[in-house]
Formats: structure tokens, sequence, C-alpha cells
């Protein structure tokens, strides 16, 4: 099944990257960022009316891979521009 290859697939990538960057290292990095404008979740969806999750993702089912240097970034900004109060950001290479 196509769930259990990328399962599997992805298990082998965690533990390789493990032995590249650490977790807890990775957790320092990241504590470390900048963050502007903190935006929870959950404060979003307790807003009155509709919540939109907009989606981001490199490939689809139906569309098949699209292109190596995806601009993730630009198209996060402009959903997040038109209204989006999350995003969902797939970035997994398989």
């Amino acid at each position: 099944m196509i769930l259990d290859d990328l399962v599997a697939a992805t298990k082998k990538r965690v533990a390789a990257s493990n032995t590249t960057l650490p977790l807890t290292l990775l957790e320092r990095v990241v504590r470390a960022l900048p963050v502007s404008e903190p935006r929870l979740f959950e404060n979003r969806l307790k807003q009155q009316g509709f919540h939109i999750i907009a989606h981001v993702k490199k490939a689809s089912p139906s569309s098949g891979s699209m292109p190596l240097q995806f601009p993730y970034p630009p198209i996060a900004l402009a959903h997040d521009r038109a209204g989006a109060h999350a995003l969902s950001v797939l970035t997994a290479p398989d």
C-alpha cells in the first residue's frame, strides 16, 4: 500500500537524520529561531465564523511531482494574506 511505503520511507529518513542532526540539537535550533507575530492555531479557531486551513505541498497523486525548488514561503505568505487561519505544509520528499 502507498501509506505503508510512505511510513517505511519516513522511518528510514528520520533514523538517518538523527545521526546527522540529533533531535535535541534540532530542538535547540528551532527554539532559537526568531518568532514574529505568533499565531496560535487554537486562538485562530476560537474566532467567530468559518476557518480556512490552507494546504501547501509540492506533489499530489493527481498532479504528480512539482519542481524540485518548490517556493514554499511565497505560497504560504499568499495563503496568509488571503485570510487563511492556519497552514498545513507538507515538506516530506516522499
